[in-house]
């Protein structure tokens, strides 16, 4: 899938950014507000394997489409967030690096049938495996990265 390339420039830029978080010195986490370096590598950290173990739901699954996926108010999310955005830098991009390597490895095995098989999220609807990889694993990670470097550099 093309999407490894993707996940590796990512990290790769996020890790360029590691002096800056680990210097960050702004407001502590407040509920409904921006999030802090820490909160949105708490969150990378946590979506990867997360929404990687759902594309492998999928694939297993027999139903087309397949059910997958959560919102961002499910609790198991949240908690794992508030519990993890205060682990040293060290810890998160240490985790953030195996999850990406974990990842692109097995990214880099789907088939193109498995690319295609549809898969059904509970608000998105109805996407192929392809859409999930980039909705929830690839375009969520650059995602976060856009929003790591508007909280580092706010205009």
């Amino acid at each position: 899938m093309r999407h490894c390339r993707r996940l590796e420039l990512a990290l790769r830029q996020m890790e360029e950014l590691r002096g800056e978080v680990e210097a960050w010195t702004g407001a502590s986490p407040v509920p409904g507000k921006p999030w802090t370096p820490g909160e949105i590598l708490a969150h990378s950290c946590e979506m990867l394997p997360y929404w990687m173990g759902e594309a492998e739901r999928v694939l297993d699954d027999t139903r087309d489409p397949a059910p997958f996926g959560r919102v961002q108010t499910d609790p198991v999310r949240v908690l794992v967030i508030q519990r993890d955005h205060e682990l040293p830098c060290r810890e998160l991009y240490s985790r953030l690096r195996g999850d990406v390597g974990r990842v692109v490895q097995r990214l880099g095995s789907i088939t193109p049938e498995e690319a295609e098989k549809r898969c059904e999220h509970s608000t998105l609807g109805v996407m192929t495996m392809e859409g999930l990889v980039e909705e929830f694993i690839s375009g969520h990670l650059e995602q976060h990265l856009t929003q790591l470097r508007q909280t580092l550099k706010p205009s």
